[in-house]
């Protein structure tokens, strides 16, 4: 289950704020409306990103690297190269994962789990993330950038994820950084680079 977690993560950015002074935000609407501005000519999108998983039961943090890859309309592609190769792609509402040649494909649309995540990463998008039924939204602020905090409202997304923090530069409104806490507690961050927007991304690359 804890590679189908990173599918929400969509997106764009090059360091987190983790140093900054936040408060609270009232007026979320305003937020929405900055993201939805920034990305209404966003086409595709390449970022680096790197991926620390904490476990309870490790003393050192599991870092993996890979490339990001996202095409309109709704296409995805997670692309792990250290230090085991094996991407994840998502077309529509199918989720592939290929991994030392062997495919393996699900149906979202026929696992709530995985319906929601999908949201979630569209709406990381065009704002709407900020308003999902299935999430507790609290919106905080600095000066340089945006942290929303999302809590799980519905059983089948809580007992797998107790929380979910994203990061958003306040300039351009991407997200720079990522964090996915579960319900044991084990929790996964994932940090955007070298972003590279309205490039060409081939078709095939959405292919298994």
């Amino acid at each position: 289950m804890n590679k189908w977690l990173l599918i929400m993560m969509l997106v764009i950015g090059s360091t987190a704020h983790a140093q900054n002074t936040w408060t609270a935000v009232s007026d979320k609407a305003e937020f929405k409306n900055k993201v939805q501005q920034s990305t209404n000519g966003l086409k595709t999108l390449m970022a680096d990103f790197v991926q620390e998983k904490h476990l309870s039961f490790l003393e050192e943090t599991v870092t993996s690297t890979g490339v990001f890859y996202f095409k309109k309309a709704n296409q995805v592609r997670w692309e792990y190269k250290e230090p085991n190769a094996y991407f994840i792609l998502i077309n529509d509402k199918t989720i592939t994962t290929v991994m030392n040649g062997k495919e393996t494909t699900i149906d979202a649309s026929k696992n709530k789990t995985f319906r929601e995540i999908n949201k979630i990463m569209l709406g990381s998008i065009n704002g709407d993330i900020i308003n999902h039924p299935d999430f507790e939204s609290n919106l905080f602020e600095s000066s340089e950038g945006y942290k929303l905090h999302l809590i799980p409202q519905v059983k089948a997304l809580s007992n797998v994820i107790s929380e979910i923090v994203v990061w958003f530069d306040k300039e351009n409104m991407s997200v720079v950084q990522l964090k996915m806490i579960e319900a044991s507690e084990d929790f996964s961050l994932i940090k955007f680079e070298n972003k590279k927007l309205n490039v060409e991304v081939p078709d095939r690359m959405f292919a298994p």
